[in-house]
Order: C-alpha cells, then sequence, then structure tokens
C-alpha cells in the first residue's frame, strides 16, 4: 500500500506534465522538454526505490511553523539539559543566534554543560574539557577533509564556498555569522550519530547555478544524508527511529543522495 502513497500523485503530476509538453506546437523543442521529464522521472524512481528500502514510513516528515517550534523547543533543551554556548571568536555572533531562539546563556549556571562553538582555523587548536562539546565551523574543503580524518568528537558544520556571496538575503539573521550559530545551536541537539551538517541556504536566485557545487560534497560520499528544514546531516550509520528527531522537535528525512534543491530552503 505504502507504493501507491508514494506514486500515486507523483504519477498524476508527470502524466500532465507530459500532456502539456506534447501540445507544444516546437516539434524540437517539445522533444528537448520531453528528455528532461523523462531523466527527473527516472532520478525521482531511483529515489524512491532507495527511501521504501531504508525508511519506507517516513511521509510528511517536516512539519510547519520551524523558526517558531524552535524558538519554544530550543530554550527547553539548553535549560532542561543545562547546557551554556560560548564562543571565543565569534561571541557576537552567538549572542544574536541564542537571541532569536530567546535564550540568555548568561543567565546559565556556571555548573552547566558547556557548548564551544568555534570558526576552525589551521594550527589553531581547541583544548575542551571532557565534558565539552565542541562544534567547528569549518569554511574549506581541505579543513573538511582534514578534520574528518582525525575522527574526533567534535561536530562539524561546513559551509560550501557559494555561502562566501555576500548578497543573499539572510533575513531575520541580517548576517551570515549569525545565521551559521543559529544553526549550530540546531545541530547540537542532534545525536552524536551525526557528524557534520551542512547549512542550506535561505534562497534560490533565478541565476544560481547551485549544482555546480555538489562537487563539495565528495568527502562525504561515504557517509549516510538526511535533511531537515534548515541543514543537512551527515552520519556514518543509518539513524535509529529515536535519532530522526533531534532535541529541538526537528524531524530528519533521509536522502538517497544530495542534489541541488538539497542546498536551499524549499519552503
Amino acid at each position: 500500500p505504502i507504493v501507491i502513497y508514494y506514486l500515486h500523485g507523483s504519477v498524476n503530476y508527470v502524466n500532465t506534465a507530459l500532456s502539456n509538453t506534447l501540445n507544444m506546437a516546437d516539434d524540437e523543442e517539445c522533444l528537448e522538454l520531453l528528455n528532461i521529464i523523462r531523466e527527473q522521472w527516472a532520478l525521482f524512481l531511483a529515489d524512491a526505490s532507495v527511501s521504501m528500502q531504508v525508511a519506507p514510513y517516513e511521509l510528511d516528515f517536516i512539519s510547519g511553523c520551524p523558526l517558531e517550534r524552535a524558538q519554544i523547543k530550543g530554550p527547553e533543551y539548553y535549560k532542561g539539559h543545562r547546557l551554556a554556548a560560548f564562543s571565543e571568536t565569534a561571541a557576537p555572533a552567538l549572542a544574536k543566534a541564542s537571541n532569536i531562539l530567546g535564550i540568555n546563556f548568561s543567565y546559565f549556571s556556571k555548573n552547566c554543560g558547556r557548548l564551544r562553538i568555534e570558526f576552525y582555523k589551521n594550527g589553531l587548536s581547541f583544548n575542551s574539557l571532557k565534558e565539552e562539546k565542541l562544534c567547528l565551523i569549518v569554511t574549506s574543503q581541505g579543513d573538511l577533509k582534514k578534520l574528518l580524518a582525525r575522527d574526533s568528537n567534535a561536530l562539524l558544520l561546513y559551509l560550501p564556498q557559494y555561502f562566501n556571496d555576500e548578497n543573499y538575503d539572510l533575513g531575520v539573521f541580517s548576517k551570515k555569522d549569525n545565521y551559521v550559530f543559529f544553526i549550530a545551536l540546531l545541530a547540537a541537539t542532534c545525536s552524536d550519530s551525526v557528524k557534520v551538517v551542512v547549512p542550506k541556504l535561505l534562497e534560490k536566485r533565478p541565476l544560481d547555478v547551485l549544482s555546480e557545487h555538489l562537487t563539495e560534497f565528495a568527502s562525504l560520499s561515504t557517509f549516510i544524508s538526511y535533511e531537515s528544514h534548515y541543514y543537512t546531516a551527515f552520519s556514518k550509520k543509518y539513524l535509529s527511529e529515536k535519532e530522526m528527531v533531534n532535541g529541538v522537535d526537528e524531524r530528519f528525512r533521509f536522502l538517497p543522495s544530495i542534489r541541488e534543491e538539497n542546498l536551499f530552503l524549499a519552503f
């Protein structure tokens, strides 16, 4: 029965697209568009086949109001786990991100656990205490490969090159660093199985060709990928049902492969 739910609406959609295309007057243009539709349909069928094997009951995976939900569940998580975040390299960005979530870490007890969020720099060591959780923001493929080879316990937040474009609209976050620290605070509530997260762009501009950047994910090809509303997560193993929901009630969706549409917010 689950196959019906996967394919019923999709078959109707692709049939409509094919019917409309066949009505085009220009035969050459019609054939070109039909081939594009056929390729996209084949990709969908491949993804659906893998998804049904790995996570067959994963429909309706994302609920609405992701920011509002994070603003409710974020403070609950950090207070409930007695976990205070800090940063030595970008304290203003952390302050802005935590303010958006409605968290004031300055009110937390000094005896709380500590989450350290820092921009990684080559040659800079982070001597975190055993009880500290560490999240490193990585901005180059070389550094990402090096840190993955170390197999450390740090959560890695990787920023592909397209995040270097300062012209993207970041909405309520204003600046890239604020958005990145917001993602770090959300991702830090995931299970330890999640090793790397990549934020999504908040918009896709008409002339953007983000598919050109998919090669930047090559070093993550051995990982299993999942997506939430704001970011893509990478794990060395399939997540358990419990791990499919993080501490701020974000539910992940299994991704058979990373495509251009996974690099930005779809809604």
